[in-house]
């Protein structure tokens, strides 16, 4: 089984009455939500990146879910499993990037586990507070579909270090900033959750077409995408290497951003929010009527199906198949 078949059927095998297991976090009464998640050496950490910058990621990939459900964490847990034979100075240097990443995000650790294993890994559970859930599955129609951040950049950067494929230059120094500095736009998601005009929200670390797919699906509404979350001069940077954008956007993953639909009304306050706590976003598209599933309009106004592909653990990743295929 892969990933998402495991996750599919733990949720089956795990039913509860009052209990949800498919969203970002778990939300518990009192206003208080967990998260946890794994990073693993052999699959999340690139060629090149630093045991500080490994520590920092393992946290903000945590926040980056608690951020987009508007959860503000309290306490966390680490856990550490360590190869036999990693330097005390990697140790270490660990440790202090995931001490940063708590002083940032304003959590106090209060507990873990260290362990001995054949990779790395590392994981980080929080316990936050919220003052209202906002879902996967809460888009309605007519909303406007938005985007943080600039997508494909990660992709070219993983293919770069993974791949080999060539990157020269400040599109190669964008593209590994990406990689390696992994920052969710935690403030602007705090604060977009809690104006209460977000409809629905998840974050798209999976990947684009994963994430707009799994939102549309619990929405039970179509996504009509009209525009890449991508500015021009990075898509032009990226075009000079023929590197195809679509896939590049969509089918990517890592981002660590955040996907959200608001009403037309709120639009306006959205946009302001972003540049007022200087965060990238684009406007992307619409919610319509239709079947559950995403759409890209192409400029021809026909429709194009976006499969639901990301990146998926336990197979190849979809993102180094297309990759290979560019």
């Amino acid at each position: 089984m892969n990933e998402l078949e495991i996750i599919n059927y733990i949720r089956s095998a795990f039913r509860y009455n009052n209990i949800k297991l498919d969203d970002d976090v778990a939300y518990l009464p009192n206003k208080l939500a967990l998260k946890v998640d794994m990073l693993v050496g052999s699959t999340d950490v690139p060629p090149g990146m630093t045991f500080f910058q490994i520590g920092k990621k393992a946290v903000a990939a945590t926040v980056s879910d608690f951020g987009v459900k508007g959860v503000r964490p309290i306490y966390g847990l680490y856990s550490f499993a360590f190869p036999r034979g990693l330097s005390d100075k990697n140790i270490r240097d660990l440790i202090n990037g995931t001490k940063f990443a708590a002083k940032k995000y304003g959590f106090k650790l209060v507990g873990g586990d260290v362990n001995e294993a054949t990779d790395l890994a590392v994981d980080c559970i929080l316990l936050g507070k919220y003052k209202r859930q906002v879902t996967r599955g809460g888009a309605k129609l007519g909303d406007i579909i938005y985007a943080t951040g600039e997508f494909g950049l990660t992709k070219a950067g993983l293919d770069h270090l993974l791949l080999h494929q060539p990157l020269n230059g400040m599109i190669r120094k964008l593209a590994l900033k990406e990689v390696y500095d992994v920052e969710p736009p935690y403030k602007f998601a705090l604060q977009a959750i809690e104006s209460g005009r977000v409809n629905s929200s998840m974050d798209s670390s999976d990947g684009l077409a994963y994430t707009l797919n799994e939102m549309a699906s619990l929405s039970n509404k179509s996504f009509i995408i009209e525009s890449l979350p991508l500015s021009n001069n990075i898509s032009e940077m990226l075009s000079y290497y023929n590197r195809n954008i679509f896939n590049d956007v969509m089918f990517g993953g890592e981002e660590y951003q955040m996907i959200l639909t608001v009403s037309e009304a709120d639009a306006p306050f959205i946009e302001s929010l972003a540049k007022k706590t200087k965060t990238v976003i684009h406007k992307i598209g619409y919610v319509s009527n239709g079947e559950p599933k995403v759409f890209f309009k192409n400029k021809d106004q026909t429709l194009k199906t976006v499969p639901k592909l990301g990146w998926i653990n336990l197979e190849p990743h979809v993102a180094k198949k297309i990759a290979l295929n560019n």
